[in-house]
């Protein structure tokens, strides 16, 4: 090992030690409980060409969790992310019509 490894080892284990102290100082506020859906739905699959009939005679099962945005007769609503604050904003939202959920768990999470 040269001198400059050395050197450079010994440099970045400082700056780590240093970024280690300062995230353990720094202090979060406790989140809120959170309910998250998790669905699995059959989705719909298809070609635009000619086929046989051995060529799609499977569906494709999908399980996808979010944020319950609503839920109404027809389907659930859900998103990826939600911002808090003057109202609430989402990210990543589908529109998941009931016909083709299977099964469907809440799930509550508690932040420590």
């Amino acid at each position: 090992m040269t001198r400059q490894t050395a050197i450079a080892m010994i440099v970045s284990s400082i700056i780590l030690s240093a970024a280690l102290v300062v995230a353990t100082q720094i202090t979060l506020e406790p989140l809120p409980e959170e309910t998250v859906t998790c669905i699995r739905w059959v989705d719909i699959t298809g070609e635009t060409g000619w086929t046989s009939e051995e060529d799609f005679t499977e569906v494709s099962w999908i399980t996808s969790c979010g944020i319950l945005v609503k839920e109404d007769d027809d389907a659930l609503y859900l998103a990826m992310d939600k911002a808090d604050g003057e109202g609430e904003i989402y990210n990543s939202t589908g529109a998941f019509p009931k016909g083709v959920i299977r099964a469907r768990q809440d799930v509550v999470i508690a932040f420590e």
